[in-house]
């Protein structure tokens, strides 16, 4: 009964929802709430890089949990734009799918059995199944052109910000099993592109001053610093999550292969049975070839991660090295301001004439004394 009504309400939310995120996700919204949490990473590495003790034990122990922390934080930020919110509406209209199809299924089960009229209105006749079943395709061809429409403005977007990425590339990034966290990075490297472009443009429509700069300096590295992190969360993925997954299977499947084997020594197999058996064998033997390619492939991507990551951990390096070069500048150049304004007060600093001082003072210390005086 709540099928029908969630289609009613689940179809015009789609157009909503994908109007509001091509729409609303502007990069000053993300910048907004990305900056705080850039600023916070700025701080806390700048404070733990300090020569001054601090050690190793410190760095690994408190600096890199913390920061992966901060990561966190500006990941939830940058990941709300439309690679992610894509990946979020796809999966979701191709659950849509695979429910309607399950459904679609067990409808032409009942229709094995059901009667062409009936009394109980609990119960389905054959046209009611054939027109729910028919209804349920047309709502599934209607998901497919959404995802469509999904992804050509997609597209669109990533190519107007400048991310090389075509059709194909986007689908088998949509549909591979690593397909977020590839698509996380690729979030990032957007975003962080996003962010240098604008820092670039203000410092040269300015004229900056030392804090200025090393402030910019700041975002430049915690940028490279939130890129590399998306590499090694994405690495840590293929190797922890998926690369076990897939021997799993692997493993599954050379025991059913082994088993189905044994049973075909077995003198009393029927001619169905053997058949039977040795379609497993070979079915079995098709999935340890997927097997095998899919792990070609999820070495082949570790491998171009861990390029990406070589240059991602230099970057960082290198912009972290700038940051505190700016950050001496300024430090130095606040000094030289301080000390300045310090040693003025000092040269301007008059003492008062001795004469004044006995006008003020001793003057009327003398009236005082004189009428006393009189007085007695």
């Amino acid at each position: 009964m709540l099928a029908p009504v969630r289609m009613i309400v689940t179809y015009p939310l789609y157009m909503a929802m994908e109007r509001a995120i091509f729409h609303s996700q502007t990069f000053e919204k993300t910048w907004s709430g990305l900056r705080p949490k850039l600023e916070k990473g700025v701080e806390l590495i700048a404070q733990e890089v300090h020569p001054q003790g601090r050690n190793f034990i410190r760095r690994y122990v408190y600096q890199e949990p913390a920061t992966r922390r901060i990561c966190s934080e500006c990941f939830e930020e940058m990941f709300n734009n439309e690679v992610m919110s894509l990946l979020g509406l796809v999966k979701n209209v191709r659950k849509d799918i695979r429910g309607r199809q399950k459904q679609i299924l067990e409808w032409e089960k009942d229709l094995i059995a059901a009667p062409k009229k009936t009394w109980n209105i609990l119960n389905s006749t054959q046209s009611n199944l054939k027109d729910k079943i028919s209804r349920y395709k047309s709502k599934i061809e209607y998901d497919e052109k959404q995802i469509v429409v999904l992804l050509d403005k997609a597209l669109g977007s990533l190519k107007a910000r400048g991310v090389r990425i075509d059709r194909e590339q986007l689908e088998s990034l949509i549909e591979s099993a690593e397909g977020e966290d590839l698509a996380a990075i690729l979030s990032v490297a957007d975003c962080v592109g996003q962010v240098l472009k604008r820092l670039e443009s203000q410092l040269a429509e300015s004229n900056p001053t030392p804090e200025l700069s090393k402030t910019y300096a700041g975002f430049y590295m915690m940028c490279n610093r939130l890129y590399l992190e998306a590499v090694n969360r994405a690495l840590y993925q293929i190797g922890k999550v998926y690369m076990k997954r897939v021997a799993g299977i692997e493993k599954e499947a050379f025991k059913q292969i082994n088993t189905a084997e044994e049973k075909l020594t077995s003198p009393n197999l029927s001619e169905a049975a053997r058949a039977t058996l040795k379609n497993n064998v070979k079915i079995n033997h098709e999935i340890l070839e997927v097997v095998k390619f899919y792990t070609r492939h999820l070495n082949k991507r570790t491998k171009e991660l861990l390029e990406i990551r070589e240059k991602a951990a230099l970057n960082f390096e290198i912009s972290l090295n700038t940051f505190m070069t700016m950050k001496i500048g300024a430090d130095l150049a606040d000094c030289i301001s301080n000390a300045e304004k310090d040693i003025s007060k000092i040269f301007a600093f008059e003492p008062p004439a001795l004469s004044a001082l006995y006008d003020v003072g001793f003057k009327e210390q003398f009236r005082a004394v004189t009428r006393q005086i009189r007085n007695e």
